[in-house]
């Protein structure tokens, strides 16, 4: 007969999964910043990463489990950090912001719009 496994038999222990975000933040930071060039963006895919290998760790999901080792789990989060770092850039490609600073056709439509409107009163 098989023996009852105990609800946190085979989990990632606490104390392991934050010696591995001690280890692999700043590293993993690094590596979203040079991908995106930007702070906030960077810190915001290590904050998704972390989220999932914590979600991951909770269903006790490879390689985020006691068996596995802390090279396993730095390259899941370093592949999931890329992963979502090049989303982000397809992302804010595909949306692409313009400022009126550096469209000057824009800036002159508006003055001839305005001086339309000085000359008719509106």
């Amino acid at each position: 007969m098989e023996e009852a496994r105990s609800p946190e038999q085979g989990a990632l222990p606490l104390n392991q999964f934050e010696e591995l975000l001690i280890g692999v933040r700043a590293p993993l930071y690094s590596f979203a910043r040079s991908l995106l060039g930007v702070d906030q963006a960077a810190f915001d895919v290590v904050q998704e990463a972390l989220v999932d290998a914590w979600r991951a760790t909770q269903r006790r999901q490879p390689p985020f489990t006691a068996e596995d080792n802390q090279a396993a789990c730095r390259r899941r989060l370093f592949n999931v950090a890329y992963h979502k770092s090049i989303s982000l850039r397809r992302h804010n490609r595909l949306i692409a912001w313009q400022s009126f600073d550096e469209a000057p056709e824009v800036e002159r439509t508006l003055l001839a719009q305005q001086q339309i409107g000085q000359r008719y009163g509106a």
